[in-house]
């Protein structure tokens, strides 16, 4: 489970990893609204490990939720998984359209991989990795964000009960020994 202990034990931070181009920026409008209901109630801050955009820096300006903007430049890929470690919930919010259908729930597998809770888009491979109640939520519109964050915010235990969930997910069907096993059936299965 998460490892680094909160700077602030009461606040919730919810993360976002991800490229900090502009054209994400479609992506991470989705949880503005939501984000601010729940500030009326939760202490949140929503922290975005990327090295953002100048336009995505200035659209979350003047939230009612604190905003960590994340990087300044691009770090090496080792040092993801301690950038994120404080994350208590993850998010991956997508449009549905082609671009998006065509991505794989990189974002998703990781925090499960590190015992953080998702909430995600029901987008493309999503669909598939997360098993709605069990290892994550699958969010359509701005009142199911709403709704699935506030669970995980409200309940510890069951948030830490989906990201215990989310990380067995993850060892049994993308670590590197079951990808090796359908791999060798599928090359077996050729003969």
């Amino acid at each position: 489970d998460n490892c680094s202990p909160p700077s602030n034990p009461n606040q919730v931070i919810v993360g976002w990893l991800g490229g900090g181009t502009q054209y994400l920026l479609k992506y991470l409008r989705i949880l503005k609204e939501p984000l601010n209901a729940l500030s009326l109630n939760h202490n949140i801050k929503f922290k975005m490990v990327s090295a953002l955009a100048k336009e995505i820096r200035n659209e979350f300006k003047d939230q009612h939720f604190e905003v960590d903007y994340g990087l300044d430049t691009w770090v090496h890929l080792d040092r993801v998984p301690g950038l994120i470690s404080d994350f208590d919930i993850g998010v991956m919010p997508l449009l549905d359209e082609p671009y998006a259908q065509g991505k794989c729930a990189m974002k998703a597998l990781e925090y499960m991989s590190m015992g953080i809770p998702v909430v995600a888009s029901p987008v493309g491979e999503n669909v598939f990795a997360i098993k709605h109640g069990y290892n994550g939520f699958l969010a359509s519109s701005s009142e199911e964000w709403q709704e699935c964050l506030e669970k995980l915010i409200i309940d510890v235990s069951f948030r830490r009960k989906m990201g215990k969930n989310g990380r067995t997910f993850v060892n049994a069907n993308y670590a590197l020994a079951p990808i090796c096993q359908k791999i060798i059936a599928a090359v077996e299965g050729l003969y």
